[in-house]
């Protein structure tokens, strides 16, 4: 635990002690998981007028900070890979969150900060945006004609 207590702070400039791996887990991840509270805001917005759904590549002990900061509650559709047993970008976990908003992707905007992401769903139909900021994220909206 101490090895993986200093890993974790020399990669993520963190100061977790080495108790057990869940705590130090859960340190780290609070630290370095921050909530994007204007994006939220856009979201919830967003939600109003559209569907929206989350793709979340998580850890069973990530999904579970997740779930208790109720982040899932501001979307439609959650799918998280540790529940599905998928993974983004593999196809099927794009096909199952298709079927549960029952949308065909040509509606769709699929939004992530990772662009080796956003591939698979170019190639399914998606329209795609990669994430950078709040704002660009606004902007690139506004090119699809949605407005926030």
């Amino acid at each position: 635990m101490k090895d993986f207590a200093k890993a974790i702070n020399e990669r993520l400039g963190t100061k977790i002690t080495s108790g057990r791996p869940s705590y130090a887990f859960k340190e780290a991840y609070s630290k370095v998981m921050t909530t994007n509270l204007k994006l939220l805001e856009i979201i919830k917005k967003l939600r109003a007028n559209y569907k929206i759904a989350v793709i979340s590549n998580a850890i069973k002990l990530g999904q579970k900070i997740v779930k208790a900061r109720n982040l899932w509650t501001n979307f439609d559709v959650s799918i998280v890979s540790c529940e599905v047993g998928m993974i983004k970008p593999e196809k099927e976990i794009f096909e199952l969150a298709l079927r549960k908003l029952t949308f065909p992707a040509e509606e769709c905007i699929f939004i992530d900060d990772r662009e080796e992401h956003l591939e698979m769903p170019t190639q399914m139909g998606f329209k795609v945006v990669h994430f950078k900021t709040n704002q660009q994220l606004i902007e690139d909206l506004k090119k699809f004609g949605v407005e926030v």
